[in-house]
């Protein structure tokens, strides 16, 4: 069972890493991406050097309007209570100003979206889930998360889906995930910044709707965003990270041939190891 696994782990890896390296780590090459990172890094050696979680993660002050839609036909479909997906305009603003007009250019990535699903009789324990990278289908991770079995102990169950995922991706994009890694390093910090923001907003909709207890799960990426989620919000009563990303720099490396890619970029760049793991810590 285990050989078995890790077979289609490093079977998924590799198409991933395939993915990533075809479609988006050679658009981080370009001239223009290149000169944004080179002429922006600093900007963010200096806050992960700082270490202050809320110069760079601040709590949203957004109380959007919550709008309902109604859940794919693949989605879950509970005997008791009942299934929503949410959206709101995404208010949110780099943290590096200098990057505000190259981030916002990407429009579908501003609605933030997730599926929401509630027993509806109370408000409940609720269970954040995020997906991994590409694995954003709502339908994936209940089943490979045995989220139904959660939800029949008691939970409610908010599944979020990152930026530039799914609905988030631009309609010009490849796959979903292409626009996580294909715009340089200082793009990829305000990815996370956002997706921090964005899951920290669904956070206050629950409290608003009476929800008290909050968790977080995720795998992968999502298991990284976890972890983030964890230390600069204190409001989880638990985050649980499955075999989440430590170093977003060392996993592109590890992959195969994307990391042939990123060498380039880094050279082309005049960038060391040591300064991209700065510059994305």
């Amino acid at each position: 069972m285990v050989g078995g696994t890790a077979g289609i782990d490093v079977g998924l890896r590799t198409g991933i890493a395939t993915l990533a390296g075809v479609f988006a780590v050679p658009s981080t090459l370009r001239p223009e991406t290149v000169a944004l990172d080179r002429d922006n890094r600093a900007f963010y050696q200096a806050l992960a050097d700082a270490g202050d979680a809320a110069a760079i993660y601040p709590r949203p002050t957004q109380r959007p309007i919550m709008q309902h839609h109604q859940p794919g036909w693949l989605d879950y479909r509970p005997k008791v209570g009942h299934v929503d997906v949410l959206s709101f305009e995404s208010e949110f603003r780099t943290v590096n100003p200098a990057m505000q007009a190259h981030y916002s250019r990407f429009r579908r990535n501003r609605t933030a979206w997730a599926e929401h699903w509630q027993h509806g009789d109370r408000p409940r324990p609720t269970l954040i889930v995020i997906h991994g990278f590409t694995a954003d289908p709502y339908w994936l991770n209940s089943r490979f998360l045995a989220l139904p079995w959660f939800y029949e102990l008691g939970y409610d169950i908010l599944l979020v889906t990152l930026p530039f995922h799914g609905r988030r991706q631009e309609k010009t994009s490849p796959f979903s995930g292409h626009g996580w890694f294909s715009h340089g390093f200082c793009h990829m910090n305000e990815t996370v910044a956002h997706a921090i923001h964005d899951i920290r907003v669904f956070m206050d909709y629950l409290e608003k709707t009476g929800v008290t207890q909050i968790g977080a799960t995720g795998i992968s990426l999502g298991g990284y965003t976890t972890a983030l989620l964890a230390s600069v919000d204190e409001r989880l009563k638990c985050a649980i990270p499955n075999v989440p990303v430590v170093s977003i720099i060392d996993i592109i490396l590890s992959w195969q041939p994307a990391s042939w890619l990123a060498k380039a970029g880094m050279k082309l760049g005049g960038i060391s190891l040591q300064e991209a793991r700065h510059t994305v810590a």
